[in-house]
């Protein structure tokens, strides 16, 4: 007998059982394939691994080309590097496994199975045995979106993003399909370690709903670093070594291509006959949940991607905190308006809050400022004029209600933008603070004081 049972061992998952156990209760996590899920072994982590070498090796022949570092051009040995991505991802997920050991959590290896009920509780079958539970969490993720619409004619290699992190040679050429999060990290990283890049997305801009001021800078970033980026196109056909592209234009192209990406997004990784069973609501953009993550049923609660709100890993934590909360009869709920959202790209997109087009979109008085990031001395110390910007958007009252940030180590800032939005700053109050110089986050205030001008 569990206090709750969590089916899904990624970050959802996990920090779910984590913090009940912490809180004394009798937990068990049910995961079919690695704890961790898709961020530790096969997204997040995997993809910092690869970008942070990338990074390294472009800004080292970028101070070799200019004569700053003698030697040669650096290259990658992915090999290596596979091994090493591996060694990280091994050893952050015993350290998962620990945690959850060291408070208590009993974790199942194998496919959870609702198996009907015990009086007011839920039986689920893992590997044949039966365990009984409370309360259920279901944080079982997301997959692949598959691309159907592509007509396959010969023998092109068409991977995922998952797949990407097991190859043990850089391909030559590649095409991405998709410029969100997942393409654009992944043509950061392969150009970086020397392929020849095409990027095409559907949409007019790229990086998925990010600002659209900032994603235009971002396309100009990309093509000077010579990736072709092809928007409001669509891959129609690819054979043994040709990618055909329909154009914004209507024109039609071919792109000499020996491996093909796909990174048009994931889908909530929904068990349809465990939810009908449980007669929980969901549809194809996930399970069904109000501001405490619970279900139409209050003890069946749900997290992370398979709800389809915001998929990232820093929401399924969120999420993870507002479940442990409820069930632990704290008062605690949700706010998506607040999360970051980042692509780690070189250079990095931040969004924190409203985006123009939104206030545009629900009516509001709004008004905005930018500057590039060389406006900061030490950024332009670190990264020159790389294209890189700031942006910020403020409501009627003055009051910050959009932060959004396309420059290297913007990641780091998310916490203070996302504290002066949830807490209504004022341009007054961030005009105010006092930033460290030489910074990067002094450009916040730099930012700011246009609004006074």
């Amino acid at each position: 007998m569990f206090d709750v049972i969590v089916i899904g061992g990624g970050p959802g998952g996990y920090k779910t059982a984590n913090l009940l156990g912490l809180r004394g209760y009798n937990v068990a996590m049910v995961e079919k394939d690695y704890v961790g899920g898709i961020c530790l072994n096969r997204g997040c982590i995997p993809f910092k691994t690869y970008l942070h070498t990338s990074e390294i090796i472009s800004e080292a022949n970028k101070y070799i080309k200019a004569k700053i570092l003698n030697g040669q051009d650096i290259s990658i040995n992915q090999k290596n590097l596979l091994d090493q991505k591996n060694i990280i991802v091994d050893g952050l997920r015993r350290g998962i496994t620990n945690g959850l050991n060291a408070c208590g959590v009993k974790l199942y290896e194998g496919e959870a199975l609702y198996s009907g009920r015990a009086g007011d509780n839920y039986l689920i079958s893992v590997n044949g045995e039966l365990i009984e539970g409370k309360k259920i969490v279901i944080a079982t993720g997301a997959k692949d979106v598959e691309m159907a619409s592509i007509k396959i004619n010969g023998n092109m290699k068409i991977i995922t993003s998952s797949e990407m992190l097991e190859l043990s040679e850089v391909p030559k050429r590649i095409t991405i399909v998709g410029a969100g999060a997942i393409g654009l990290e992944a043509a950061a990283y392969f150009n970086e370690v020397g392929s020849e890049v095409s990027l095409v997305e559907y949409r007019e801009h790229i990086g998925g709903g990010i600002d659209s001021d900032i994603a235009d800078a971002l396309a100009r970033i990309i093509n000077k670093k010579g990736i072709d980026l092809y928007v409001s196109s669509t891959v129609e056909e690819v054979d043994d070594n040709n990618v055909y592209v329909k154009c914004a234009d209507g024109s039609r192209i071919n792109i000499d291509s020996e491996c093909v990406l796909l990174a048009v997004g994931r889908k909530p990784n929904i068990d349809e006959k465990m939810l009908a069973d449980l007669n929980i609501s969901y549809d194809d953009n996930g399970i069904k949940i109000n501001d405490k993550c619970q279900t139409c049923d209050e003890n069946v609660f749900a997290c992370g991607d398979v709800t389809g709100q915001l998929m990232l890993a820093h929401t399924a934590y969120r999420q993870a905190k507002v479940i442990a909360d409820t069930i632990d009869g704290k008062g605690c709920s949700i706010d998506y308006r607040y999360i970051p959202k980042v692509i780690y790209m070189h250079p990095e997109s931040l969004s924190v809050g409203l985006t123009e087009q939104e206030c545009i979109e629900n009516g509001m008085k709004y008004d905005t400022r930018s500057l590039p990031m060389t406006y900061s001395g030490k950024y332009f110390a670190d990264h020159g004029k790389d294209g890189a910007k700031v942006k910020m958007i403020i409501d009627e009252h003055r009051r910050i209600i959009g932060f959004h940030m396309l420059a290297n180590d913007s990641s780091e800032i998310s916490l203070a933008a996302e504290l002066m939005i949830a807490n209504g700053m004022s341009i007054d109050d961030i005009c105010n603070l006092v930033y460290a110089h030489p910074s990067y986050s002094e450009i916040i205030g730099d930012v700011a004081e246009l609004f006074n001008r």
